[in-house]
């Protein structure tokens, strides 16, 4: 888990459905420097934090996906490489 984010710890989930993977995708593709990480885009942790954040609640609205929170859905974009395999 991410330390520099402070979430309650929530057990397993399940897996992130395609359109999570697609918007995912679609997002680090349009913001290309965020999915580098906090230390090489050029945000500030706050906003970085925001934007994770944010990105979080698009996600966990699609139709028919999984919730996740902030830390989760950053180990997904970490375990799939980004390219969010399909």
């Amino acid at each position: 888990m991410n330390p520099h984010v402070e979430e309650e710890y929530v057990p397993h989930t399940p897996r992130a459905t395609n359109p999570q993977k697609l918007h995912l995708l679609a997002y680090m593709e349009a913001n290309g420097q965020f999915g580098k990480g906090e230390a090489f885009c050029g945000l500030d942790h706050e906003t970085f934090l925001d934007r994770w954040t944010t990105l979080t609640e698009h996600l966990n609205v699609l139709p028919g996906g999984t919730r996740k929170n902030v830390a989760q859905w950053q180990k997904v974009c970490v375990t799939d490489s980004c390219i969010c395999k399909l």
